[in-house]
């Protein structure tokens, strides 16, 4: 039975063996859940009525994603615990205030309802200070987002006794901040002043709710027989299987090149395509093969005013060892050339100022990341030692940027055709690469399918020594003969 305090009458709910632990927890950041129906909610609920209780004058902040869902899943029920939806209930422990959107406690406690559904809503929050700030749903989440609330998690100074300030998050696998929360919370991969002694895990399944395991075994079956990968995520907590990636068409193993190297014979076109901002410089080196898109070297640096930049890109292409004229095209999307109110100029003027003259490509999103989709497509059919070659996009390892970012977008819930734009720092490699593609479009088919041969490296190399009438009469019957 719930047990009644007179003197402040919440009514303590009773907890499962691990929602106690998550509510007794003296970790400063305490992270519970990782499955379906473990009783994450009931706990939050659980854990701001007692702290309310026991530590006068606390000042507790609970966000979810957006409003709705934190009033459905949060407001309703604690009115209905604190029996706060009538005025005059000799029961009622707290009062609503709608107009505040806290619930008030006699004994100065407040719980703040809040939401931060994108980057700049978490700006919002700056420059308050909270006893205990929870995340509900934290994997919904950018690391951004959940960086600016660590800095609000101090001394309020409204608390009447001695209280640690801490943070407690609930989730499941996936979502936007899967990685984030994987690093801190499964994998322990602390950073610089991360604290490995101020992290706790509590796994928290649905077999240890005993409520739904008494009263709704249907929910349990229903979990059971989901697809594999969504019973790994939903029903087992598994942290390395979960659904909404992007590009699920990406394997390091076909993908990457390691130590690659540009065909000998220079029979190809080379592209440097770019997603410029101060906060972020991408800019990739392309050569376009008759067989692949091989994407040689990266700049990856923030902080860069046009100038820089500029003087960036033709630095690299000449350690590459080409010259400027070599390229093709530099590209860049169609935003740089929105003409400024202030002078009348656009960026990519600017650009053309200092050397580098742009190439303007389509903003078309869609086409864009199915065209690299495309690209990434491996012949399951071929035996595993051949499925290699039958990709078109290939990476060298050293544009580790990409290779990192490109995995990692999420599918927009809104719009299966498009990514996620957060988090946004995983969004200038996979943009800067789209641009190619975008514009790689419309060049015309004739170019992109020249006819070509693949020969062995001994063929090659006898093609290379040959006279100029031989490499004439071969390339005549048979197009460009290329090897990597």
């Amino acid at each position: 039975m719930a047990r009644l305090i007179p003197e402040n009458p919440i009514e303590f709910p009773d907890l499962y063996p691990k929602q106690k632990q998550f509510v007794r927890s003296n970790k400063t950041f305490v992270c519970y859940g990782g499955a379906r129906g473990g009783g994450k909610s009931f706990a939050v609920d659980a854990l701001c009525m007692i702290y309310c209780k026991l530590f006068p004058g606390i000042q507790i902040l609970l966000v979810r994603r957006t409003y709705k869902d934190v009033f459905k899943n949060h407001v309703i029920s604690l009115q209905l615990k604190l029996h706060c939806t009538i005025d005059n209930d000799p029961r009622r422990a707290a009062k609503w205030s709608k107009d505040e959107g806290a619930f008030i406690f006699a004994n100065g406690s407040r719980i703040t309802i809040g939401y931060c559904d994108n980057e700049n809503d978490a700006l919002h929050y700056q420059g308050l200070a909270y006893d205990v700030v929870i995340l509900e749903e934290a994997t919904q989440f950018t690391e951004f987002q959940y960086e600016i609330f660590t800095e609000i998690v101090r001394p309020s100074g409204f608390c009447q006794v001695p209280f640690k300030p801490r943070m407690r998050l609930t989730c499941n696998p996936g979502g936007v901040g899967h990685e984030w929360v994987k690093r801190l919370f499964i994998d322990c991969n602390y950073r610089d002043t991360e604290n490995p002694e101020d992290y706790e895990m509590i796994h928290a399944k649905v077999y240890d709710n005993e409520f739904i395991m008494q009263n709704d075994q249907n929910y349990v079956k229903r979990l059971e027989n989901l697809p594999p990968e969504r019973r790994a995520q939903m029903l087992d907590g598994d942290w390395n299987v979960f659904s909404g990636l992007f590009f699920i068409e990406f394997e390091e193993r076909y993908h990457v090149i390691p130590d690659g190297r540009l065909p000998r014979d220079k029979n190809y076109n080379l592209y440097v395509t770019l997603d410029y901002g101060l906060d972020m410089l991408a800019a990739y080196f392309i050569a376009v093969t008759p067989y692949n898109v091989l994407v040689f070297d990266e700049i990856y640096e923030p902080g860069l005013i046009i100038s820089q930049a500029a003087k960036k890109i033709r630095q690299k292409i000449e350690d590459l060892g080409f010259e400027y004229e070599d390229f093709t095209a530099i590209l860049a999307p169609d935003d740089l050339w929105n003409t400024s109110q202030e002078n009348g100029r656009c960026k990519a003027d600017i650009w053309s100022d200092y050397g580098i003259n742009l190439t303007k490509s389509k903003r078309d999103r869609s086409a864009g990341w199915l065209a690299i989709k495309e690209d990434l497509a491996v012949d399951y059919a071929l035996p595993p030692e051949e499925r290699k070659d039958s990709c078109r996009l290939k990476i060298f390892s050293k544009c580790a940027n990409l290779i990192r970012c490109l995995p990692k977008l999420q599918t927009d819930p809104k719009n299966s055709d498009d990514c996620m734009k957060e988090p946004h720092e995983l969004t200038h490699a996979p943009d800067s690469l789209r641009t190619f593609y975008t514009y790689w479009l419309a060049v015309p088919d004739e170019i992109k399918n020249q006819k070509s041969i693949r020969v062995t490296q001994e063929l090659y190399d006898d093609y290379i020594n040959a006279s100029d009438e031989v490499r004439e009469y071969l390339e005549n019957k048979y197009g460009k003969i290329f090897c990597i």
